[in-house]
């Protein structure tokens, strides 16, 4: 799987930070604060799921991840939670999505969650400061950009892992590999 460039993810959260800041006023201004907050959230969240899912460029699961994590967002959306909790249920949702992307080893699926708490209390700490939802997007946005510096497997060749035509680290290559030969075995048994 392709993972996006540093460069890529500080785009997106300038981006969102942009989207953000005449959405939340649109919001505040039609809805209560705290529906307006719920809104804006979950709308950042499915974005960023959307950019992950668009930068990863895998067709395996793709569309499967997608349908689990829109669900999830629509359940949280009417479940009678508070903010925070949803909140962190969605950084933990975002972490479990880029382990499932990107990631290859526990070290990098727990360095993957500390990066998303990190996110999560700067940009709590932020929102604290100024009370701008758009700075908060911007600034875990930002801090999450950082994830691709985080190895996707510890040094040294595993025997699980291979790579496909471009080099690329990829999980499913050797399982499909294997599908593909037993397949074209079965094929052959049907001829003779």
């Amino acid at each position: 799987m392709k993972r996006p460039s540093v460069v890529t993810g500080i785009a997106f959260a300038f981006g969102v930070a942009v989207f953000a800041v005449p959405v939340w006023w649109g919001l505040k201004i039609a809805l209560p604060f705290v529906l307006a907050f719920r809104v804006i959230t979950l709308i950042g969240y499915l974005a960023y799921c959307f950019y992950l899912l668009r930068t990863a460029k895998t067709r395996v699961g793709a569309l499967t991840l997608a349908t689990v994590n829109l669900v999830i967002a629509m359940g949280l959306s009417f479940l009678p939670v508070t903010n925070s909790l949803m909140v962190a249920a969605l950084v933990t949702l975002i972490s479990v999505n880029r382990s499932l992307l990107f990631q290859r080893s526990l070290i990098a699926i727990g360095l993957d969650g500390l990066a998303s708490a990190v996110g999560l209390m700067f940009a709590g700490y932020l929102f604290s400061k100024t009370g701008s939802v758009p700075a908060a997007f911007w600034s875990f946005f930002l801090l999450q950009s950082l994830f691709v510096l985080i190895p996707a497997r510890p040094s040294g060749e595993g025997s699980f892992f291979s790579t496909d035509e471009k080099g690329e680290v990829d999980v499913f290559v050797h399982p499909q590999r294997q599908a593909e030969a037993a397949l074209e075995r079965i094929v052959q048994a049907g001829v003779e």
